[in-house]
């Protein structure tokens, strides 16, 4: 379970995307805001490079997403999305894609403190997103997420799709990305 939650709030970012210049990407960043402020949350994973889905099944990351969102312990918003910059073009076995930089504000908000200890979980989200980028008002973490994410295109396939880099996850990517996506996205 606590894979399953550490994947999900990985590709909780990751979004399709149909355009390749910065300025379509921001856009469609304002689209993938829209389906977490109507709180649809499962829409996310129609929006997930499919592949991920041979590695954990689509219904369990269902499952994790709504025991996450519909929690009575935490609520969770998102904030400003700033595209930092777009890699270059890259092709490979029946795939393109490029990497985009970006960074997120997030929030945490800590419903019920009887049942979870602010304190526990600073260090944890910290330890995630560093030291300078989370802070503590009352009982909300504020997150600012420094993401990287691949943009991915199959050959026959119009729809583009995204895929959050995360360290955490340079292993598990290795189960359905070639050993040269995984260099780049890592390098």
């Amino acid at each position: 379970m606590k894979k399953l939650a550490l994947l999900f709030f990985a590709t909780l970012f990751s979004f399709s995307i149909q355009a390749q210049t910065e300025d379509e990407a921001r856009g469609l960043l304002d689209q993938y805001v829209d389906i977490f402020e109507s709180k649809e949350w499962s829409r996310s994973l129609d929006l997930t490079y499919p592949d991920l889905f041979n590695v954990i099944p689509r219904d369990q990351m269902e499952q994790v997403i709504e025991s996450t969102f519909n929690s009575p312990l935490f609520e969770m918003s998102f904030g400003d999305l700033e595209v930092q910059n777009v890699s270059e073009l890259y092709e490979e076995e029946g795939l393109s894609y490029r990497f985009m930089n970006y960074k997120q504000e997030m929030a945490m908000t800590v419903l019920d403190t009887e049942a979870v200890s602010i304190s526990a979980l600073i260090g944890p989200m910290r330890a995630q997103f560093g030291e300078e980028n989370v802070t503590v008002s009352g009982s909300t973490l504020n997150i600012l997420a420094n993401n990287k994410l691949a943009v991915l295109k199959k050959s026959g396939d119009e729809k583009l799709y995204g895929l959050e880099i995360k360290n955490e996850l340079k292993g598990l990517m290795g189960n359905f990305m070639s050993e040269t996506f995984v260099r780049r996205a890592f390098d």
